[in-house]
């Protein structure tokens, strides 16, 4: 499998009936692959900057996806469509997303020193932005 990226920056799997997974790169796009053909199945473009971290819900449906410009992009990987606009969640670069275990929630943290929990069900920004990531344990931004 070959993207012809110039960057790849994280790789997720996905169980389904097929193991999939997909590709975030510099190049803005994320490839989603059949990693039992080989096949590119899709490839998911928008992502400003690059896209910097990839991550499948617990549904094996939803990707989120996070870019160099502080979105949040939310895809369904069976049919290459949005689930929504882009929401800006950081100031600057966001990098990483963390899933909760429950699969549904996840987290997200950017260069502007915030983690953001998101709750993709209402495709909103839940009340708890956090900062001090980098400075040990995170503390809650006032009101």
């Amino acid at each position: 499998m070959n993207s012809g990226a110039t960057y790849c920056r994280t790789i997720p799997w996905r169980l389904t009936v097929h193991f999939e997974l997909a590709t975030a790169s510099s190049d803005e796009v994320v490839d989603l692959w059949d990693t039992t053909t080989g096949a590119q199945r899709g490839a998911l473009t928008g992502h400003t900057g690059g896209a910097t971290d990839v991550a499948f819900l617990a549904d094996g449906v939803t990707l989120v996806v996070v870019d160099r410009t502080g979105r949040l992009h939310l895809w369904d990987a069976r049919t290459g469509r949005r689930l929504s606009e882009a929401w800006q969640g950081h100031a600057g670069p966001s990098w990483r997303i963390a899933v909760h275990p429950d699969g549904e929630r996840f987290a997200t943290t950017g260069d502007d020193g915030s983690v953001i929990l998101w709750d993709p069900l209402s495709v909103a920004r839940l009340p708890d932005r956090w900062t001090g990531v980098r400075c040990g344990a995170p503390q809650p931004v006032p009101g």
